[in-house]
């Protein structure tokens, strides 16, 4: 009698595939034993590993499969099986002990084994997670432990106010151990769960389609979130280029108003960090000086950063300073309605002009708008001739002055022969 041994071995990551055939013939020519094809063969199962409770499919490879091939894990058929094509099966789990099982194809006589293919797990469990927080906006590397991790899990983040938010890269350290980074949310999702005052749950979903979960274990730290900036008492309605806060009547603190605001946060106009900035509460901080590194007013960019690097970037409309260089004529009738044209940078198309004593101390009356460009104001009646202060008011609320503005009498006035603004006759 003649014996014809063949081993073919395959390898699939730390597993191997041993398929040993063995064919003989008698004398007679009659068969003696069975016989098994070299191209009939399993090389694989997907996934590898699963619970031991069993009724969940997996995708079994290998060459040759027809309509009647069967297959077995550990011994125990297949729930049910269902060939796709002749290089891959779909088996559904059946219940099994936990460890390493074979798993064999039967077809016919013929039969192929994937030794120590499939291995039975315990039921999954996820008892901790490190860290416990982390800003909702910036991922955040976690770690995960518990038992049975399988090849192939994946990790989410559920919230009763999101959809489930994929945890990834998802790395199988070990059947113990998996690490992934939270996903990214955006600064409103970030609001809103720390407005449900609810934790976030970790979700893991093992190939063979188990969940586990730890409720309740993870903590999302909100973005801080802008919301206005006030002046005080100051009339004050944007902040400077300069940077220096001044009114005119004197210095003044802006308030930046917000939630979610950290100690030791940060505030940066554009690129720049700003002056003088302090944390008062978790909704304002205040500030005494933000200069801006431009020329013309308009937006700019404020930025606040708390410390875990989250930030809020806000649009905020900087203004000049209202400067006069000159006004014309210097000097106006005391009985009022003369015009004067007033010339400068910053002053605005909603100013408010006003006439104050010398000193400065004491307002005499308002000179009413004019004309907005050029800006011009018409001059009240004061009670005598004077020398006096013109004040001005731009739109976002900040003062200069001029002085001196002269009011004298008609007649020095039709004298001196200066126009103010309209024919004057001499009396």
């Amino acid at each position: 009698m003649l014996i014809f041994l063949v081993q073919g071995c395959v390898s699939k990551g730390t597993e191997s595939l041993s398929d040993t055939v063995a064919q003989s013939s008698g004398t007679d020519g009659s068969s003696g034993g069975q016989a098994t094809s070299l191209g009939f063969v399993v090389t694989g199962i997907l996934p590898s590993a699963g619970s031991f409770v069993g009724n969940y499919n997996v995708s079994i490879s290998g060459s040759q499969f027809t309509a009647t091939t069967t297959f077995t894990i550990g011994g125990t058929p297949c729930i049910t099986s269902t060939v796709v094509s002749s290089s891959s099966a779909v088996c559904k789990i059946p219940a099994g002990s936990i460890g390493l099982q074979d798993v064999v194809a039967s077809k016919g006589a013929e039969l192929s084994t994937l030794a120590s293919g499939f291995r039975y797990t315990g039921a999954a469990t996820l008892t901790a997670v490190s860290p416990t927080l982390g800003p909702a906006t910036i991922p955040t590397l976690i770690t995960l432990t518990g038992t049975n991790f399988i090849e192939g899990a994946s990790v989410n983040i559920s919230h009763p106010t999101l959809a489930l938010s994929p945890c990834q890269p998802v790395t199988i350290v070990n059947a113990t151990t998996i690490t992934c980074y939270t996903p990214p949310l955006t600064a409103s999702q970030s609001h809103a769960i720390r407005a449900s005052a609810i934790l976030s749950s970790i979700v893991i979903t093992n190939p063979d389609g188990t969940l586990i979960s730890l409720n309740t274990s993870f903590d999302f730290t909100p973005a801080p979130q802008y919301t206005s900036v006030s002046y005080g008492a100051s009339g004050v309605s944007f902040p400077p280029l300069d940077g220096v806060l001044n009114s005119g009547l004197g210095v003044y603190t802006m308030t930046v108003n917000g939630n979610y605001f950290e100690a030791g946060m940060t505030l940066k106009v554009g690129s720049s960090a700003a002056g003088s900035c302090s944390y008062v509460n978790s909704s304002q901080m205040t500030c005494t000086s933000l200069p801006v590194a431009g020329a013309t007013e308009g937006n700019y960019n404020i930025t606040l950063t708390n410390l875990d690097g989250q930030t809020v970037i806000q649009p905020l409309f900087f203004s000049l300073k209202p400067t006069i260089t000159s006004l014309n004529p210097t000097q106006a009738r005391f009985t009022g309605g003369d015009i004067v044209t007033i010339n400068g940078t910053g002053l605005g198309i909603a100013a408010v002009i006003s006439i104050y004593n010398n000193a400065n101390t004491v307002s005499l009356g308002s000179c009413p708008v004019a004309t907005a460009v050029p800006l011009s104001c018409t001059t009240p009646v004061l009670g005598s001739a004077q020398t006096t202060t013109m004040r001005l008011k731009n739109d976002a609320g900040y003062h200069t002055t001029f002085n001196p503005f002269n009011f004298i009498t008609a007649t020095t006035l039709a004298f001196s022969n200066l126009q103010v603004g309209r024919v004057v006759q001499g009396s």
